[in-house]
């Protein structure tokens, strides 16, 4: 299956980027190799379930792993269950960075811009006349799935 094309005038469009975004599934007692790429990208992988080997390095669920996108890297997976890993590759957008809460924005004056709005127009608020689709804030989290299951996540 392949990947939706990035918008033809993203950063992500150009292949000399690097970027890539994989979604990666390991069955019991399987391995993948990733291929190489420069030595300017930045390769990490979040593993999210299972036990997986980074070149003889274990890592369980829920841990980061920096990897060498310039060298041949094999995962395996040597557990009793599955493994699913995100992995995300680029080359640094070398853009610079202005962070304040949720927004994530190039210069001040974008951030100033932005804040304002957000203060003064309500952007980001709930648009719809009714609550309807929202929950009781005593529900806590959870996710609904179209099959009606319903999880919560674990204590923390």
């Amino acid at each position: 299956m392949r990947p939706l094309a990035p918008p033809s005038a993203s950063w992500a469009a150009n292949p000399a980027n690097e970027l890539a975004i994989w979604l990666i599934d390991i069955e019991k007692g399987g391995s993948i190799t990733l291929p190489t790429a420069s030595m300017e990208a930045l390769r990490r992988a979040y593993i999210y379930e299972g036990v997986a080997t980074f070149d003889g390095n274990v890592l369980p669920a829920n841990h980061l792993a920096n990897l060498d996108a310039s060298r041949v890297t094999t995962i395996r997976n040597d557990g009793d269950q599955g493994v699913r890993i995100l992995l995300l590759q680029s080359k640094p957008i070398e853009a610079p960075v202005v962070a304040r809460g949720p927004f994530v924005l190039n210069t001040n004056e974008q951030m100033i811009e932005t804040v304002t709005r957000y203060q003064s127009e309500g952007f980001g608020r709930w648009p719809w006349p009714s609550h309807a689709q929202t929950h009781d804030a005593d529900e806590g989290r959870f996710i609904r799935y179209p099959d009606g299951r319903r999880v919560t996540p674990p204590a923390s």
